[in-house]
């Protein structure tokens, strides 16, 4: 069975259910969710019919956009079970966080930063101002985090990719394995 950190739902405002789903996630979990009450449909759509659901510009049923965060990797199956939702999916935590406010998508209404409820502000905000054009962004992710265990003299592969996977940056550190290894070698830390 597949195990991620990091997922994303939607629910809604006018849903009982969905505001209690919402209740027991601020009460046990990391997240971050906003109000998306000012979307518009960018499509006209039309029933078998002919008749029109919505049209161009009109505003989609208000709802929330939530991420769930997790240190240690979920079942999506057992979690969609705990929260008593049918629609759960897994997600890169940086890029739905920029979602939230749409911060890469500027055809589409800009939500404010200050919008977001969270209880991990700190990850939130970092998430919004990261360069996603900069490949050297994961590396100086990658690299921060070993210099910062300088004071150890061992660090171990899984410390290094556990890290990795909670920043999101596993992808360079498995492209870049060598670098690492010779640079971790290269400062004096016995290696994996």
């Amino acid at each position: 069975m597949s195990r991620y950190r990091t997922f994303a739902c939607e629910l809604y405002p006018d849903d009982k259910e969905h505001l209690k789903v919402l209740e027991y996630i601020k009460k046990y979990f990391e997240y971050a969710y906003i109000l998306h009450d000012k979307d518009t449909w960018d499509e006209e759509k039309v029933d078998d019919d002919g008749v029109t659901i919505h049209k161009v510009g009109d505003f989609k049923k208000p709802h929330y956009h939530v991420v769930l965060n997790f240190k240690n990797a979920r079942s999506i199956e057992k979690l969609k079970d705990e929260l008593g939702l049918k629609h759960l999916e897994t997600c890169n935590f940086y890029f739905y966080i920029r979602y939230l406010i749409h911060k890469d998508s500027p055809r589409k209404y800009q939500y404010s930063e200050e919008e977001i409820i969270t209880n991990m502000e700190l990850r939130v905000h970092n998430a919004l101002k990261r360069d996603f054009n900069s490949q050297e962004q994961d590396t100086r992710i990658l690299l921060d985090f070993i210099y910062s265990q300088s004071n150890q003299s061992f660090l171990t592969l899984k410390q290094l990719t556990d890290f990795a996977m909670e920043h999101d940056c596993l992808l360079d550190l498995k492209k870049n394995i060598h670098f690492y290894k010779y640079f971790i070698d290269d400062i004096g830390y016995r290696r994996f």
